[in-house]
């Protein structure tokens, strides 16, 4: 499969340089676009033909991490591609559970109530395998179950995924979230006390729910996306917003949203 995508690159690749030669008047033979494109859409079809009649189930692992005494944890989700869930069904003597239809890579390290885990796609998994020719999104879909009695740092980087992350129920008090190319919907914790967030978001559409009696301090840096702010819950406040009693809530979230090319909105 890599050899047929390497072909189809090429052949692209030379029909835009021929394209581009044309139309800059350097090249001065006439194209035949009658032929051309017919070719094209041929070509395509059989690609994906090709790839459908290839294409085999991907296996679901099953991964359950006991509490073990951990009394906070740090937790990496490296998700390149696909449908990612993140939420609060752990069981009480779990500190993580989950089903990776894909399969996943995870290592673990324990120090005292300390865990560190990281879990990461397979060896040579790759954006394009999430394509529907191979499978569509349920390639790599990852149900991610954490214990909602863990205080988590949590960091989440995903490429050409759907995300959803419901935190709303989980101490996670540290966010770090860098999307790709996604959607992402992210319900940031209730009962978390005082959290800090950040939110890297790169050609993406990225929904970020701060939970009703929660305060926010949000400060924004926007590319050439567009960032859409709840005013009447987040008033401005000096470069950013932020809730009337901010300072002195029980519950509030610190948040920094860097925005590139894509849409957020703060609700």
């Amino acid at each position: 499969m890599r050899r047929d995508r390497l072909l189809w690159g090429i052949v692209l690749t030379a029909l835009g340089i021929v394209l581009l030669l044309r139309q800059l008047g350097i090249l001065p033979v006439a194209i035949p676009w009658a032929i051309i494109g017919p070719l094209l859409l041929i070509g395509l079809g059989a690609w994906v033909l090709w790839g459908a009649a290839t294409r085999r189930e991907p296996p679901t692992e099953r991964l359950n991490v006991p509490l073990e005494g951990v009394e906070r944890a740090r937790l990496v989700l490296k998700h390149g591609a696909g449908r990612l869930f993140v939420g609060p069904a752990a069981g009480p003597s779990e500190l993580l559970s989950g089903t990776f239809v894909g399969g996943v890579r995870h290592r673990i390290t324990r120090d005292g109530g300390l865990a560190e885990l990281e879990l990461r796609m397979p060896e040579g998994a790759a954006p394009w395998m999430g394509w529907p020719a191979w499978g569509g999104f349920q390639a790599f879909t990852w149900e991610v179950n954490l214990n909602r009695e863990v205080a988590m740092d949590l960091r989440v980087e995903t490429g050409a995924s759907q995300s959803t992350l419901d935190l709303v129920d989980l101490e996670v008090t540290d966010l770090r979230v860098e999307t790709g190319a996604s959607s992402t919907h992210i319900t940031l914790p209730a009962h978390a006390g005082r959290v800090r967030a950040r939110i890297d978001s790169g050609v993406a559409s990225t929904i970020i729910r701060v939970p009703e009696g929660v305060a926010a301090r949000i400060r924004v840096e926007n590319g050439l996306g567009d960032v859409r702010v709840d005013r009447e819950r987040f008033p401005r406040s000096g470069g950013g917003y932020e809730s009337p009693g901010y300072v002195d809530a029980v519950d509030a979230v610190d948040l920094d949203v860097h925005n590139g090319v894509g849409s957020i909105r703060i609700e």
